[in-house]
């Protein structure tokens, strides 16, 4: 029964701030909002990223050769997609040879 309280409250929570996101509008959003809205994607994927640094110590070089592979290929790329694809791509091939 906790469970379900705890989702249903997770529900209001997700559906409270989408309904208030299109319930805006034509409202015009400052320009301090829109700029501060840029980098929650980003924000959001690196602290996911980092978090699993810490997982386990024995891919912990693997992990870090990965992620400076998909940093490269973000560097030149500019597309977040083929970041995720190339590191993880890498990280499961050095992963196996290890």
């Amino acid at each position: 029964m906790k469970y379900l309280l705890t989702i249903f409250l997770m529900f209001l929570v997700t559906y409270g701030v989408r309904f208030a996101g299109l319930s805006m509008g034509k409202t015009r959003v400052p320009e301090f909002w829109l700029h501060f809205l840029k980098f929650i994607p980003v924000s959001v994927f690196t602290a996911l990223v980092v978090l699993n640094f810490g997982t386990e110590m024995k891919e912990l070089p693997v992990r870090l050769i990965a992620a400076c592979v998909a940093g490269v290929v973000f560097y030149f790329h500019r597309q977040l997609w083929s970041c995720i694809l190339v590191g993880m791509l890498v990280f499961w091939g050095l992963r196996a040879l290890v």
